[in-house]
């Protein structure tokens, strides 16, 4: 919605900007202390304007330029005036258009690599955690051995401890007292 009513407002912007032009035209040719410098800019883009006509015909030979008429001239001056502020809005919108999509550039820019930063980090640290539980169960398997040692080791005294019983048991009921259940 935004993009649309950006869209809007910089066609309004050129739309404003031609009337606007015409008033600017009229400011400046009507205006005593601008037209003599209007004039001289006119009769300096007809002599431009001839020369490069002429160039472009292929004719090299240098011939004098006439001057414009005033009236002409303030013409001439009025349509440069005129289409150089219809140039300088149109080119402040794209120059503000293209500041506005740089900003928006640069923004997801910086979030795709707080992003990316964000997964680098998740990824360092549950490989961390991935090195901790490795180790964790190698420890695990440690204690699992040296347990099931320590419990073979009982078994061993246990079974030992039952065999002298039954030993002894045995050894008392072959004797005398035995017999007699001493």
């Amino acid at each position: 919605m935004a993009a649309f009513l950006f869209k809007v407002f910089t066609l309004t912007i050129r739309t404003i900007a031609k009337p606007l032009s015409r008033r600017v035209e009229a400011y400046v040719l009507d205006h005593p202390t601008l037209r003599q410098p209007v004039v001289n800019l006119a009769q300096t883009l007809h002599r431009f304007e001839v020369r490069v006509n002429r160039g472009a015909e292929g004719k090299s030979a240098k011939v004098f330029v006439g001057q414009l008429s005033e009236e002409n001239a303030l013409e001439l001056a009025g349509k440069v005036i005129s289409e150089s502020f219809l140039w300088l809005t149109a080119s402040g919108v794209i120059f503000w258009e293209y500041e506005r999509q740089r900003g928006k550039d640069l923004a997801r820019a910086a979030k795709e690599k707080a992003f990316q930063e964000a997964n680098d980090e998740d990824k360092r640290r549950l490989e961390n955690r991935e090195l901790e539980m490795a180790e964790q169960l190698r420890d695990i398997k440690e204690r699992y051995v040296s347990l099931e040692v320590s419990v073979s080791r009982i078994l061993e005294r246990l079974q030992m401890e039952d065999a002298e019983r039954e030993n002894r048991k045995l050894k008392r009921s072959s004797s005398f007292y035995g017999v007699f259940g001493l």
